[in-house]
């Protein structure tokens, strides 16, 4: 059993203290009285005491179950803050990522519009320079 505060230790058990009045069976022969069977009383502490040690042993348990239970659940909210820092850490990460997607996206529209503007522009003075060969060749310049 796990080491527990002194206040939640059973109390030490009573010596019962001996008498020479007491009356067994060899005193019996000397003329003593024969032991009477316990009185009500006795049998009612009896069972008092028999009572008292179960309400202990179980309030020893019960408390020994909270204290793991405690410690247990230490451990759990520790583990929930640490995953919600993660968490945090990541849906920053994702706003972040999600803003460089967005520019490289931007970025690569104009560098595609461009090209095509590029390739455009070229294929008009061909064609306007094949125009301007076939009037040549024609001669009506």
């Amino acid at each position: 059993m796990e080491a527990t505060a002194p206040y939640l230790e059973r109390p030490a058990k009573r010596k019962r203290e001996s008498s020479c009045s007491q009356s067994g069976p060899a005193d019996e022969s000397r003329g003593a009285k024969p032991m009477e069977p316990p009185s009500h009383n006795s049998t009612q502490a009896a069972r008092l005491v028999a009572l008292y040690r179960r309400l202990w042993e179980s309030y020893v348990a019960k408390n020994a179950e909270s204290q793991r239970l405690d410690k247990e659940n230490q451990q759990l909210k520790n583990a929930n803050a640490s995953l919600s820092e993660e968490k945090r850490r990541a849906e920053c990460r994702s706003l972040e990522y999600d803003v460089l997607v967005s520019y490289y996206k931007e970025a690569h529209q104009k560098i595609e519009d461009g090209i095509i503007g590029v390739l455009e522009n070229w294929k008009e003075p061909l064609v306007d320079s094949a125009d301007a060969g076939e009037q040549k060749q024609d001669g009506s310049e």
